[in-house]
């Protein structure tokens, strides 16, 4: 049978609103007292039922956060930064995994809703109406990383995507490079936004979209055949000189499968990603950062209702990052 704060009260031989108070760290109790009732929980071994406690408050200090992958390591990156933040601050969170299913990503934040979580950071999240409804009918605050919403009551990080799409091809183009294939999973939306910026960049420079170089497909189907897709592609008669990938984990397991099969990288093919994660400074990947730390700073700060901006969207700029897997033709 579990210990209860009536077991402590008794133990201490105080009432069970003193004990109350000492969890709570109120300065109303002296030392003596508080003394007297620590020594009995941690006899006892009493755990605090920190959620019934929260919602007697009307608060949970738990905060939900959606993304797409969690294997991705952007967003596991972004997790990390959010958790860090908000532990100081005195929240735990709830992670959901939606592996870029939009049904999943309803379920989650309805399970974020029934846990009764204090405010909800959806990253790419998909289900607009679903949250923009959530936000009309709930007390819980709302935030979403790299998507927006045309809800007043849900604010928006966002990283601009176009541009950063628009970069990365350009660099290829002024490198001497016109045969460019862009390669996807292009579930979310910041991904369509790179490709539309990638097909713009093309266009400004006069060069032909070439259908046959993109390639989107769902990132487990590229796995299992091994990227079997790019590798035709680039053993083609007309192959592409240069891929920009949509985001780094994809242009590093696109680089290991090419050096295994025998090619190098710039020499024979060039690449670029999209993210700046960790593992791309250690592969010399030319890519385009994507500052993670500042995007969820600003998240975090618009969540806790913190933020100096008074506009429900922030735009945060890309910037390219020039290393070792670009070559000049």
């Amino acid at each position: 049978m579990s210990v209860t704060i009536e077991d402590v009260a008794k133990d201490a031989n105080v009432s069970k609103a003193t004990v109350s108070r000492v969890i709570n760290n109120n300065s109303l109790v002296s030392e003596r007292t508080q003394k007297k009732v620590l020594n009995s929980i941690n006899k006892l071994g009493y755990r605090p039922n920190h959620i019934a406690q929260s919602l007697s408050n009307s608060t949970t200090n738990f905060i939900g956060i959606i993304v797409p992958d969690i294997r991705n390591p952007f967003y596991s990156k972004a997790i990390w930064h959010i958790e860090k933040i908000l532990k100081n601050k005195g929240y735990k969170i709830f992670i959901c995994n939606t592996n870029y299913c939009s049904k999943q990503e309803e379920v989650a934040l309805n399970e974020l809703i029934d846990h009764r979580v204090d405010g909800i950071i959806s990253i790419t999240g998909e289900n607009c109406e679903t949250l923009k409804n959530i936000a009309e009918t709930t007390d819980i605050n709302l935030v979403l990383v790299d998507r927006a919403s045309n809800s007043q009551k849900i604010k928006s990080v966002l990283s601009d995507n176009f541009t950063g799409g628009k970069i990365a091809t350009n660099y290829l183009i002024n490198s001497g490079h016109k045969n460019i294939a862009f390669i996807s999973s292009g579930f979310s939306k910041a991904a369509r936004q790179r490709k539309d910026g990638y097909i713009k960049a093309l266009k400004d420079n006069n060069i032909e979209v070439n259908k046959r170089f993109i390639i989107i497909k769902p990132d487990d189907c590229l796995r299992k055949n091994n990227y079997e897709d790019v590798l035709k592609l680039i053993g083609s008669a007309s192959p592409p000189s240069a891929i920009f990938a949509c985001n780094d984990h994809k242009a590093l397991e696109i680089i290991n499968i090419l050096i295994n099969k025998g090619y190098k990288i710039p020499e024979n093919i060039s690449i670029i990603g999209y993210d700046d994660i960790e593992y791309a400074s250690l592969a010399n990947l030319t890519t385009v950062k994507q500052p993670i730390e500042k995007i969820i700073n600003y998240a975090v700060s618009f969540l806790l209702k913190k933020d100096e901006y008074n506009a429900n969207n922030k735009l945060i700029p890309p910037k390219l990052i020039e290393r070792n897997t670009v070559g000049k033709l």
